[in-house]
């Protein structure tokens, strides 16, 4: 992936994140928005704004020339009214031809030539305290893809593909992502113990060195998509799951179910078959090992739907059962299993709500 500073190249990208907009969102309407801490307290922006399955979704994109260093993009989590504050802005650069690395949002290319608006990371700000780049890092350590950023390598959170059908999509996931970080960030003024608490569960269990190195994942095993998945999974498990359930994730576990202080079940993701089915494999029964020693809890590989043909799929779905594996497909909101039926029917019945 690469990203992109020229300045025909930017406007280009605009255009396509508009069209998304249109195709997703509707036709926009001029909005007062509240962003304060940049000289100015409100502007007028052209808003896209609807009420998708998930709530409401509000964009207001800035026109470029109108600010000197950023050109806006915000996204807030509710209807559009006047003065809106956003949860997130994605500041693009006012570009001449030059790399910005001061401003926070970015365009990018892929090696297939799709484009997808980024973040740097660098900084947000909750409850008037800036969140540092190394704690943004960490809590989005599953998103982060290493970039060409005009002959340096940089590490950026994809966002969203400019893409009509998945756009809006990629801003919620983000935004709600940004939105948790902030509010746990403020409830524990920046204390890392009780962020790390909440955002994360963290086990007492540390991995030997050999563990720990045997099962890591090189960065470059990851496309854009495993961090979006993995929120995904999270929100549709904690909306089939009675209470009582966990879900959560650590340092090595994509995500798990806990009840009552232990495992109950285990989730690896993975964006493609190949050398990452192997991977997903061997991390899984590591970690049940590890995490859940006498214990077995089952074991779930999520991919994506598109990772592969029906006969592919049939085939990895048969070889993960005879290891005690439970192959899962994410399309879009919906997880199935290798068979078609939806995830809540490898559970127990009286796991759910």
């Amino acid at each position: 992936m690469q990203i992109v500073f020229e300045e025909d190249e930017v406007t280009k990208g605009f255009g396509l994140l508009r069209k998304c907009l249109r195709a997703g969102l509707g036709k926009p309407t001029s909005i007062p928005w509240s962003f304060p801490g940049h000289g100015t307290s409100d502007s007028t922006l052209p808003t896209w704004s609807e009420e998708t399955a998930h709530g409401h979704l509000t964009v207001g994109v800035g026109e470029e020339g109108d600010w000197d260093s950023r050109t806006p993009v915000l996204i807030a989590l509710e209807a559009a009214y006047d003065r809106i504050s956003p949860v997130v802005e994605v500041n693009v650069p006012a570009t001449d031809d030059e790399p910005d690395r001061q401003v926070g949002g970015c365009f990018a290319r892929d090696a297939d030539k799709r484009w997808w608006l980024c973040h740097r990371g660098s900084v947000f700000t909750a409850s008037g305290a800036r969140i540092p780049k190394e704690a943004i890092h960490r809590y989005f350590q599953k998103w982060l893809v290493e970039v060409d950023d005009d002959g340096r390598r940089t590490d950026v959170i994809p966002i969203a593909r400019l893409d009509e059908d998945e756009f809006a999509i990629g801003l919620r996931r983000f935004a709600e992502a940004v939105g948790r970080l902030k509010e746990v960030w403020g409830n524990h003024d920046g204390n890392d113990t009780g962020v790390d608490r909440d955002l994360g569960w963290r086990d007492d269990i540390n991995f030997p060195d050999e563990i720990e190195r045997a099962t890591s994942d090189r960065k470059a095993s990851y496309d854009y998509r495993h961090g979006p998945i993995q929120q995904t999974l999270q929100e549709y498990l904690r909306g089939v799951l009675a209470k009582g359930f966990r879900v959560a994730l650590n340092a090595r576990l994509d995500l798990a179910i806990l009840r009552k202080g232990s495992i109950a079940a285990i989730f690896e993701v993975k964006t493609a078959l190949g050398n990452q089915l192997y991977a997903g494999i061997g991390q899984l029964l590591v970690y049940r090992q590890v995490f859940s020693p006498g214990e077995t809890p089952p074991l779930f590989l999520v991919v994506p739907a598109d990772v592969g043909d029906d006969a592919v799929v049939e085939a990895t779905t048969t070889l993960l059962e005879s290891i005690g594996i439970t192959l899962v497909l994410q399309n879009g909101e919906e997880f199935v299993l290798g068979d078609g039926r939806d995830l809540r029917d490898a559970f127990d019945p009286t796991w759910l709500r």
